[in-house]
């Protein structure tokens, strides 16, 4: 009886052996899945910020050009949003995307005159 245990062991060691190494790779695939998620995320927000920073930039210089007239200031709007970028590209910012109006502080809204 004692060669026949001695004969088993090992092969139960050998099948534990490839489960361990199925686990393994389980473990790895999902530890990767969760970095790649982790890089994509913190590339959404990347991108997210520069557009919000294009943003700004673009309604600061437009209001510079709201002494002139609104033509002006379109023109100013749409020439430093094309100078920032968004994940690489140059961002663009149309005429019609542009509205004029005035905000209330008290009611926190936008009314477009």
């Amino acid at each position: 009886m004692n060669s026949n245990t001695q004969k088993i062991s090992p092969r139960g060691r050998r099948r534990q052996r490839g489960i361990a190494v199925l686990y393994a790779i389980i473990v790895m695939t999902v530890l990767i899945g969760f970095c790649t998620f982790g890089v994509e995320w913190g590339r959404l927000q990347v991108a997210k910020t520069e557009l919000q920073r294009a943003t700004d930039a673009a309604v600061r210089y437009g209001a510079t050009g709201l002494e002139n007239d609104a033509a002006t200031a379109t023109a100013n709007a749409t020439a430093v949003a094309s100078e920032n970028k968004c994940d690489g590209t140059a961002v663009t910012l149309l005429s019609s995307n542009i509205s004029y109006g005035s905000w209330n502080t008290a009611t926190h809204t936008f009314t477009v005159a």
